[in-house]
């Protein structure tokens, strides 16, 4: 054999498909050069971008969320894990934390991120909190990574929760009934035994609550896209209405149909208001304007549902029966679901399942099929029906 000849071994050199392929790979298999160095800086510019994209709602609470994770990392908390780390105020906080679960390994991140949801069990929160919160953890890992400080996710799943929504809402009676409180011989009537007349301000209130009556339960639309909306958003000649619908940047055109005369006679009443666009303001006696807030819609909701026999009513109710009744109109009409989800707004074609099988209430035909079956097969046992007719 010491007499045979010795070939070198020659190594292909690979292409470039293959450095291309094979890269993503031996990234993974190291810690990316930056992981060890993330401080408060790096954290705090990682935290705002993805914070800078979130919609004000969704911000207050992932806002919250990881300010929960910050106070879990929290010496008093962990004063093994994180000896020296401390707290300041909920922004510090915050982006601290960040730092500090960046600079971990896979495997020590995801168990510190374990013992965070079985603490929030202990403590109490709901499955729905739970989930939000690692839902806030997981997506900003998510963007770490997207920005190449990590090279890992969060993996740790949420907790079973078992979501039970009454998409019927109110009712279309309860919102005809809601609508008709703010007729203008319905509100010179409630308002006969205090002064006689609504005057000039309660009458701006009845027209810019009716509109927004109408917007909530003929469109369906969401009470903070019903904030959201400005003057020049209507075009009430052409019935036409620009919406900012739930997760998107650009606005949607929609039919006005029904709620066009209602929003004609409120900008009428509106008329021009300085310092402000916005659509729907709130009217007291100082005068001073601003743009109609969440909670106040809600509480416009309420009173009318209160007046009109149906307390329990809410914004987000009149939208479900908007949609409930949408469903029931498109199926009479041989219309598919995803037309309905146009008028909706909703991302998901899943999500209108939920309308359309309480619609149908497909849970109650079998509950009494399977009565019937069951009746039938006692009165069979006792020899009152025939089996062919069993």
């Amino acid at each position: 054999m010491g007499d045979e000849e010795q070939h070198p071994i020659v190594r292909r050199r690979p292409s470039e498909d293959e450095e291309a392929l094979s890269a993503p790979t031996r990234a993974s298999q190291r810690s990316p050069a930056s992981q060890s160095s993330i401080g408060g800086d790096a954290a705090r510019r990682l935290l705002d971008g993805f914070l800078e994209r979130l919609t004000p709602r969704t911000l207050r609470a992932y806002r919250a969320d990881l300010a929960d994770l910050a106070n879990f990392l929290a010496p008093r908390r962990q004063p093994t894990l994180l000896p020296g780390f401390q707290v300041f105020d909920k922004d510090a906080s915050t982006e601290a934390a960040l730092a500090v679960l960046l600079r971990m390994q896979p495997g020590a991140a995801n168990d510190l991120a374990l013992r965070w949801r079985n603490d929030m069990r202990r403590r109490g929160r709901a499955p729905s909190t739970i989930n939000r919160r690692l839902s806030a953890a997981r997506s900003v890992v998510r963007c770490a990574r997207t920005l190449g400080l990590v090279h890992w996710e969060l993996t740790v799943p949420g907790v079973a929760c078992l979501v039970l929504r009454d998409t019927a809402g109110p009712g279309p009676e309860a919102a005809a009934a809601m609508l008709a409180t703010t007729d203008a011989d319905a509100a010179q009537s409630a308002n006969a035994g205090k002064l006689g007349k609504i005057g000039e301000t309660g009458e701006r209130r009845r027209l810019r609550d009716r509109a927004i009556l109408s917007l909530l339960t003929f469109l369906g639309l969401r009470r903070n896209e019903v904030c959201s909306l400005d003057v020049g958003d209507v075009d009430v000649p052409g019935r036409r209405v620009w919406v900012l619908r739930k997760g998107h940047e650009q606005r949607q055109v929609l039919s006005l149909a029904d709620a066009a005369g209602p929003l004609a006679a409120w900008l009428a009443a509106r008329g021009t208001i300085a310092g402000t666009d916005a659509l729907f303001v709130g009217l007291d006696r100082s005068g001073r304007s601003r743009r109609l807030s969440g909670s106040a819609v809600y509480q416009i909701v309420r009173a009318a549902g209160a007046a009109a026999g149906a307390p329990t009513a809410r914004p987000h109710g009149l939208r479900h029966t908007a949609i409930t009744q949408a469903v029931e109109a498109a199926t009479e009409a041989g219309l598919s679901l995803d037309e309905v989800r146009q008028f909706s707004g909703h991302k998901h074609i899943a999500t209108l399942l939920r309308y359309r099988d309480q619609t149908r209430d497909v849970q109650g035909q079998l509950a009494a099929a399977v009565a019937r079956r069951v009746q039938r097969a006692g009165r069979r046992r006792k020899g009152k029906v025939p089996d062919e007719q069993a």
